[in-house]
């Protein structure tokens, strides 16, 4: 019958294989790739593979942050070097003669050059500021950062390119085409010129001394016919004397070295040419910065080891029963170790890419803000990231991945098929000959399963207490700011009245502004709450800056020496100066410095405090800068001389700042507001501004410690998170055992609460002891290289730290624990896990 029905049906139509599709059917026996195992294992893994996702990311995000910052904030600082030094180059040859310049710039070292040649002065055409004829190349013009920003370098005679402000002060439009009037002092001979502007350089005013007329080397020639160099450069002026602005052909670290070698080789005189290299060069490479930055960077790449190779443990463990029937079926070791390491690569083209970027964004957040909080409100412009940072970032991030990879494939690869049908992802401790009748409590059975576990818990803890104490030093050290010291180094008397452009710290002060009149000083010492004010008068020279103190200031001059002895009576006669030059090195490690012949403690200085006409002065003693640097011209590092106020008032001298002595109050200052305002570019502030100054700086230093420790923490959480979610998650079976036996649903979120606050209850522990003195060293250590650091110990980080910590350990095993006993207690027990 069967037969019958059988010959009754039609024959099955089997279609024809289509050629442009494999023939699977072919190969059915053919086993998967790896590939296609680890695709498949992050999608049956769908919450494992997210929270490894997010690891890579936070990790990444991490590394992207200090690599990006480090490299933003030594950029930076090198520019701002840039702007203090006054060039961009490797080397500054100054006061050359020709034949000395052509050996320079011949000298294999020398990889590129820009070439100036000094003509002439204009001391007529403005007020305090003359202008210096030269010629310049393009390349000079690019490292002296005085590039071009509309028409071109002159190349007839009777042409000319200068600074856009120079126009600006001679009263003409800004615009090429016009002429301007320059009546240039060669070697004492008078040239009247009128040149074409073919050209505007964009070099800021506050960056120079002078402003610069850039003329052709066809007018230089002919000014300077019959000018030795060599004779000018005995006789100080200079007059021909040719400067290179020089690229080396070396490493940064090697500046220092190539520059000894091309000066050996070419017998260069430092000091007679004053040549050396930029230091803003060797500044941004210090052995203290890379330190610092290293440091930061093995903390942020150990935080993402540990979280990646906890999760990617737990991954193994999840899927380990898998791995034992590949290598029944033949798999190999290394074969297997490919899957988990494809699985992390997989998630590496999504999570790192997100990460960078998050770690991008990060550090153009908060760069600039530590950058304004460590130079006290310093300006320095747009921040950018290099790309080289960011490709860093990446590989250093794709490194972390694969050696946290290392250990999990290892486990997954030598683990034995039979040993993975038993595999249940913790290690039992050896058991106890110990025996008893009472019944296990709670509590006991959670102080038993904390450390079951003991890689992962252990991974855990020192993930979690990494962030606790960084963020324990970022508060010991912004807390351990002495505000008051701060304070002290920024103003001397209670109040300060002055023109916007002296209280402007981000540019050099050179030019006077005669903003604070006498008749202002006069108005402000006739305020019924002033009880004194003492002013100090400016006036630069060629080759110094002179200033005039009031008696006020004298306490003050007598505490900064260094060097002498300060005589008040010999003072106030007008016949003696102090001197004090920043750019020298210092008197024995007292922080002021030393001085050249003549300016030294005994000798004789010619000054000009009234007029032209000078007067000779004895130096009696040298001061500290620092200590005076509150009552100084900033950005000046030409020689400085002071002498009685008396030796100056009523001539051609500024009267840069007062100092104001008087009890604080509300209505003296809005007496100073008032009267600050009725004075166009003038100022008064007080310490209390100060004061609210330097604490936003110390806010700000918080902002940025903080963002970094909450970054680290955030990972120590998320490994706290991981493992407590997947631990409970792999022990379904294990909780419905102890429900069958007689443990209740209370009993179990009980125990599984006491675990997670005995986890929280040991990072405290380690945050209040092992943070505390990391807190402790590091601002001992910030208080012997300044100051201002003092450490006060505060139980308050502990505190804000504590309650979430607690409330999370606490809440997320019974989140879990209620997600996982949704299943009745039979269907779990028949789970095979």
């Amino acid at each position: 019958m069967n037969d019958r029905i059988a010959r009754s049906l039609p024959e099955p139509v089997v279609p024809e294989p289509d050629p442009g599709r494999p023939n699977t059917r072919a190969f059915p026996n053919r086993p998967p790739t790896p590939a296609a195992l680890a695709i498949k294992h992050l999608k049956s893994h769908r919450a494992t593979s997210a929270f490894t996702l997010v690891a890579i990311a936070l990790s990444c995000v991490l590394v992207t942050a200090v690599v990006s910052m480090g490299a933003a904030m030594a950029d930076a600082i090198q520019q701002r070097g840039f702007i203090q030094y006054g060039h961009s180059a490797h080397a500054h040859f100054q006061k050359l003669t020709p034949s000395e310049a052509q050996a320079v710039s011949s000298h294999p070292l020398a990889a590129s050059y820009g070439k100036t040649r000094f003509v002439g002065l204009d001391t007529a055409a403005i007020a305090h500021t003359p202008i210096a004829a030269k010629t310049m190349d393009a390349d000079a013009a690019k490292y002296t950062l005085n590039p071009l920003v509309a028409g071109r370098l002159p190349q007839a005679e009777d042409e000319v390119a200068v600074q856009s402000w120079v126009l600006e002060d001679l009263g003409l439009p800004v615009e090429l085409g016009q002429r301007i009037n320059l009546n240039l002092e060669v070697q004492g001979k008078q040239h009247a010129l009128s040149l074409k502007v073919t050209g505007l350089t964009g070099a800021s005013k506050t960056r120079s001394q002078y402003g610069f007329a850039l003329v052709s080397e066809q007018l230089a020639d002919n000014l300077l016919t019959g000018v030795d160099p060599a004779e000018t450069r005995a006789n100080g002026t200079n007059t021909g004397m040719t400067e290179l602005y020089v690229m080396l052909d070396a490493p940064t670290s090697r500046l220092q070295s190539a520059f000894d070698k091309l000066v050996s080789d070419t017998g260069i005189d430092v000091e007679l040419t004053n040549s050396s290299v930029n230091q803003a060069y060797l500044e941004s490479v210090a052995v203290e910065a890379i330190a610092a930055m290293g440091a930061g960077l093995a903390l942020m790449a150990a935080c993402g080891y540990l979280l990646i190779r906890n999760i990617m443990h737990i991954s193994v463990a999840q899927d380990i029963r898998r791995f034992g029937l590949l290598k029944a079926i033949g798999a190999t070791r290394k074969q297997i170790g490919r899957i988990v390491r494809f699985q992390a690569l997989v998630l590496c083209v999504i999570g790192i890419p997100l990460g960078v970027a998050l770690g991008w964004a990060a550090a153009l957040w908060l760069t600039p803000v530590l950058m304004s909080s460590l130079a006290a409100g310093s300006d320095y412009g747009v921040v950018a990231v290099p790309w080289w940072a960011l490709a860093a970032s990446a590989v250093l991030s794709l490194l972390t991945v694969l050696v946290s990879c290392a250990s999990p494939a290892r486990v997954a690869g030598r683990t034995s098929p039979v040993e993975a049908a038993r595999f249940s992802g913790i290690a039992l401790p050896r058991r106890s000959t110990r025996r008893g009748t009472n019944a296990p409590s709670v509590g006991r059975l959670a102080s038993a399963n904390l450390f079951r576990a003991r890689s992962k818990t252990v991974v855990s803890l020192v993930s979690v207490c990494v962030g606790l104490v960084l963020f324990s030093v970022v508060f010991a050290v912004s807390g351990g700011i002495d505000a008051a010291s701060t304070v002290k180094n920024q103003i001397i008397s209670d109040y300060v009245v002055s023109s916007e452009e002296w209280f402007d710290t981000t540019q050099f002060y050179w030019e006077p502004t005669n903003v604070l009149t006498e008749d202002v000083a006069d108005a402000v010492k006739a305020l019924p709450a002033v009880e004194d004010a003492a002013g100090v008068y400016y006036k630069r020279e060629d080759t110094s800056v002179l200033y005039g103190f009031d008696d006020g200031w004298l306490d003050v001059l007598e505490k900064a020496v260094v060097k002498g002895t300060f005589d008040r009576q010999k003072f106030l006669t007008g016949d003696y100066a102090v001197i004090v030059n920043a750019a020298m090195p210092s008197i024995a490690g007292a922080g002021a410095a030393q001085q050249t012949e003549p300016w030294n403690v005994g000798n004789k200085v010619e000054l000009h405090p009234q007029s032209t006409a000078g007067k000779t002065y004895e130096v009696m003693a040298a001061v500290d800068y620092d200590a005076l640097a509150p009552l100084s011209a900033h950005g000046v590092s030409m020689n400085n001389a002071i002498v009685p106020a008396s030796e100056m008032r009523g001539g051609d001298a500024e009267l840069m700042m007062l100092g104001v002595f008087a009890s604080p109050s509300a209505e003296l200052e809005a007496a100073l507001d008032t009267l600050a305002a009725t004075v166009d570019g003038l100022q008064a502030r007080s310490r209390a501004d100060y004061l609210e100054e330097t604490q936003g700086m110390i806010q700000q230093l918080v902002v940025v410690g903080g963002a970094l420790s909450l970054m680290v923490l955030a990972v120590g959480l998320l490994n706290f998170a991981t493992t407590t979610t997947t631990g409970i998650m792999s022990r379904r079976r294990e909780l419905a055992m102890l429900q069958a036996v007689g443990m209740s649903p209370r009993q179990c979120k009980a125990m599984l609460t006491l675990e997670g606050l005995s986890f929280v209850g040991l990072c405290l522990v380690f945050f209040a002891t092992v943070g505390t003195l990391a807190g402790f060293g590091v601002v001992s250590l910030l208080s012997q290289a300044n100051g201002v650091f003092r450490y006060q110990f505060s139980a308050l980080p502990l505190l804000a730290t504590a309650a979430p910590l607690l409330l999370l350990g606490a809440a997320l095993p019974r989140v879990v624990y209620r997600t996982v006993s949704r299943e009745p207690v039979v269907t779990r027990l028949r789970q095979i896990e």
